[in-house]
């Protein structure tokens, strides 16, 4: 009697084991009919339980496969259309979601060089940007700021690369489209030049298993990445749902951003964050023509722009007036300082060159502007610089509290009504403004970035290799 006969006879017979316990076992060459009896049984059981976790684990999916039948099928299609979603929510102390972001763009996409993106938002940090690429002719509508018009753009990933329409080499990407997670993530599958190996760069692949959303049934799996957020290093999980069959279309992705927060009003804590993108109405079995790609004709007094740096310098000189204060004589001031002394302006006129850092405890970036500050001046070992650090509305106790958290050395004036920060028109912070010994105002700076501190070591470099006598003596010319 073979065991391939007996596992199956275990398998569909209710008391197949008795029935063997009591056959003759001549056929297998047993003595022993109790012997006999438990080696058969043992067998058999071992067997099935090999047997049916061969099948458990030959039933579930390997995540890499889906991964690479996704890439494979995207970077297949030809033409598509699909509407993205993405919503990004506050969750308060008491775990209840509010939805702070809500993002809708329609996207149409005819290879390698028409594109149509269509965008529809309600929120206060992304911005609702239209893209039309035909014809070589980009346009990008950005809300309420203006249009931004280029030529030359031959193909749509030249599109998303031209620094003339949102691409930072900073970030390595375009802040238009990888505001938006549903539609950066879709932009790597499709184009090998934006996305190249990139499920290869993943730390970790898990598949979760099915989910059912109405009557879809999709794959559900969790990547691990290492990101940079503020200039530092992060690992996040992000949750992946692809529909399950041959056209594995995107149909959710949720990463994991609790670790991140949202700015607060003063004194409150940060609000922790939670991000959903979504696609929906998948088309990629057709073609489009010319006139779905063509940007609409707008009114004439709508701002256009030959590019996205000109655009951000008008809007940063009408959100920043301090922006306007360059070249300009600063007024004096005295403030009271931590320590108990004094500083006034016009006591160092013609002797520093006087740097001032408006700051405030509750101010994330704030705690990465001072240290690249302090970093700077000691490098550039000038002891005819100045550093003072504003305080801009907070008590002495809360900023000692600050520099004793940090560990940072600072001189540190105490700005409690503001009145300094409202001369030198600071409407957010970190602001940084840099007044030469002439007391005329040399550099403003609004908000920190990674390059910030390459940068101005090279201005203040500058400024004191100026002649002394202009550095000095606000009449020379």
């Amino acid at each position: 009697m073979a065991i391939g006969s007996s596992l199956k006879r275990l398998a569909v017979a209710r008391g197949a084991v008795e029935v063997y316990c009591g056959t003759p076992f001549a056929t297998i060459g047993f003595v022993s009919p109790v012997m006999n009896c438990r080696i058969v049984l043992h067998t058999l059981l071992t067997s099935s339980a090999l047997l049916l976790a061969s099948l458990g684990q030959a039933a579930k999916p390997d995540p890499q496969a889906i991964l690479d039948e996704l890439t494979t099928f995207y970077r297949g299609l030809e033409a598509l259309s699909v509407t993205t979603e993405l919503s990004i929510a506050t969750i308060g102390p008491d775990g209840k979601l509010k939805v702070v972001e809500d993002l809708m763009q329609e996207v149409m996409i005819d290879r390698p060089s028409r594109m149509k993106i269509v965008s529809q938002g309600d929120g206060k940090f992304l911005s609702a940007s239209s893209a039309f690429l035909s014809g070589g002719t980009a346009h990008l509508g950005v809300q309420n700021q203006g249009i931004i018009a280029a030529d030359g753009v031959t193909t749509i990933t030249s599109f998303y690369q031209d620094p003339r329409l949102g691409y930072t080499e900073e970030m390595s990407g375009n802040v238009f489209f990888d505001q938006n997670i549903a539609l950066s993530f879709l932009n790597k599958l499709l184009f090998e030049e934006l996305g190249k190996d990139w499920d290869k760069d993943l730390e970790k692949k898990v598949y979760l298993g099915e989910e059912t959303f109405g009557t879809i049934v999709t794959h559900r799996l969790r990547l691990t990445t290492a990101t940079m957020q503020m200039g530092r290093p992060m690992v996040m999980d992000m949750d992946l749902w692809v529909l399950k069959g041959e056209q594995p279309y995107l149909i959710k992705i949720q990463p994991d951003i609790s670790n991140l927060t949202a700015p607060a009003s003063q004194g409150d804590p940060p609000m922790k964050l939670a991000m959903v993108g979504l696609w929906k109405h998948w088309e990629t079995d057709k073609r489009y023509d010319d006139s779905q790609f063509t940007a609409p004709k707008l009114g004439k007094d709508v701002k256009t722009y030959p590019s996205f740096e000109a655009m951000v310098q008008t809007q940063m000189a009408q959100e920043n007036p301090a922006l306007g204060l360059t070249g300009s004589q600063a007024e004096d001031f005295e403030l009271l300082l931590l320590d108990g002394s004094t500083f006034k302006l016009s006591e160092h006129r013609g002797k520093h060159t006087v740097i001032l850092d408006f700051w405030a405890s509750w101010c994330e970036p704030c705690r990465d502007s001072l240290p690249s500050m302090i970093k700077v001046l000691r490098e550039l070992d000038d002891a005819s610089v100045l550093l003072l650090a504003v305080n801009a509305g907070e008590t002495k106790g809360v900023a000692q509290h600050f520099l004793d958290e940090t560990g940072l050395k600072l001189t540190v004036a105490m700005d409690p009504n503001q009145d300094v920060a409202d001369q030198f028109k600071v409407k957010s912070i970190p602001q940084t403004v840099v007044i030469g010994k002439n007391g005329e105002i040399m550099q403003v700076h609004v908000g920190y970035s990674q390059d910030m501190e390459r940068d101005f070591m090279f201005e203040l470099k500058a400024i004191l290799a100026e002649k002394p006598d202009k550095a000095g003596d606000p009449k020379q010319e």
